[in-house]
């Protein structure tokens, strides 16, 4: 018998795409979601924030269009460390001295 990596173990689930993790943190958001709202002064506002909330926890729990095995926070967390990180610029030394007798002869 060989060992199951940990990728392909499946999550427990209550039905076929409801898990436990995403019960329970339904839950834990529409509770503190609810106690954040009653903030507000007028109760328009807390349920407009509580529906924003709820919406917000299944687009972030939901799967990363990109990697089907994380998460969607985990792929924008990717995605937004690949736009900040530096990236190097390769260019070939001719078309880069080229570019450079263009841009002298546009400024005289």
């Amino acid at each position: 018998m060989g060992v199951v990596p940990k990728k392909t173990k499946a999550e427990q689930r209550i039905m076929r795409h409801i898990s436990i993790t995403k019960v329970l943190g339904f839950i834990i958001t529409l509770s503190l979601a609810y106690m954040i709202g009653d903030m507000f002064i007028y109760q328009k506002v807390s349920m407009l924030f509580i529906i924003f909330c709820v919406a917000e926890f299944f687009i972030v729990t939901s799967k990363s269009p990109s990697d089907p095995t994380k998460n969607f926070f985990a792929g924008w967390l990717d995605w937004l460390g690949f736009t900040l990180s530096r990236k190097q610029k390769f260019v070939n030394k001719k078309e880069e001295d080229k570019l450079e007798n263009i841009v002298e002869v546009e400024k005289e």
